[in-house]
């Protein structure tokens, strides 16, 4: 009897064993698929956040459109930057000057920016040709843009 009893006692605690391991291996998945779903997160606030810009990111936007106007070869003025304030949006006013596919071109990728801007103004005008501009390409064109930073957050 007294082996019996010990046989039953030995057999209650290996179930019990394999119950608190199963629960254990159960909470190491849970953990596993936990820390999955916050590296994921992070990543996604990593990329959402690149899209909204604070003050400092004004400077970021400013070199990427110049960045994007030297690579089609064009001059860029910033004619002005207005931060915004509690009710309104930053605003860049800038031009650029180049041959007519330069800056058509430029007007493209600058409504494809990666921060979400809007172009509130985009004036063409035709400038007067010179002899080094050539009869082929038609002479030098100025754009005048305004556009309104949409994803901007006050630091």
């Amino acid at each position: 009897f007294f082996a019996l009893s010990r046989i039953y006692l030995i057999k209650n605690d290996i179930l019990s064993l394999r119950k608190e391991l199963l629960e254990n291996r159960k909470k190491e998945e849970d953990d596993g698929a936990l820390r999955r779903l916050a590296a994921g997160v992070k990543e996604e606030k990593v990329k959402i956040n690149s899209l909204f810009l604070n003050e400092s990111g004004l400077v970021r936007l400013m070199e990427g459109l110049e960045s994007l106007g030297k690579n089609f070869g064009l001059n860029l003025k910033i004619s002005s930057v207005f931060a915004g304030d509690d009710e309104s949006k930053p605003r860049v006013s800038f031009s650029v000057e180049g041959t007519f596919n330069q800056v058509f071109q430029y007007l493209y990728h600058v409504d494809n920016f990666p921060y979400p801007l809007s172009i509130e103004k985009s004036f063409f005008q035709k400038m007067g040709a010179s002899k080094e501009d050539g009869k082929k390409e038609g002479g030098k064109w100025q754009v005048v843009f305004d556009v309104k930073l949409e994803s901007y957050e006050k630091s």
